[in-house]
């Protein structure tokens, strides 16, 4: 038997032409707490679990742990995290613009001196008194600098 407080024919007659059906049930709204337990994905304890991050041959991992391993990993990697060296919190490693060029004191006006000289035996775009040296200036004055001091 069909209850007549949830048939078609009680639907608002645009909710029927859609073709939509809602129960009663479903027209009543409530709130839902939703909680989560965050379980060590080593033994299970859920007691003072945090979540790790590390990486390891450029994979990132993320391990949920108690406070007791989280001390084990400390412990496990610590003889390694003794030498190594912090990378920057970018995760890129900062090498700077022309970074050997400015090892060997070479200065910005150096290296457009020479290009203004050099460009047409190295094929290099011309050259200008403004702006950023491209990458490509460089690294033939970097060539060039290398071969004439061996």
């Amino acid at each position: 038997m069909i209850n007549p407080s949830n048939s078609v024919e009680t639907q608002p007659r645009a909710a029927r032409q859609r073709g939509y059906f809602v129960s009663r049930k479903e027209r009543t709204k409530s709130s839902v707490a939703i909680r989560y337990l965050v379980a060590d994905d080593l033994d299970g304890s859920t007691t003072a679990v945090d979540t790790y991050q590390f990486s390891v041959d450029g994979v990132d991992y993320q391990i949920d742990l108690s406070d007791d391993n989280h001390q084990r990993l400390l412990a496990a990697l610590a003889p390694f995290t003794a030498v190594a060296r912090r990378m920057p919190k970018n995760g890129k490693a900062q090498t700077g613009r022309g970074n050997a060029t400015k090892l060997r004191g070479a200065t910005s006006a150096d290296v457009r001196a020479w290009w203004a000289q050099h460009w047409q035996a190295h094929c290099l775009p011309e050259p200008r008194s403004h702006g950023i040296v491209p990458a490509q200036v460089r690294k033939a004055y970097d060539a060039a600098q290398a071969s004439s001091t061996n």
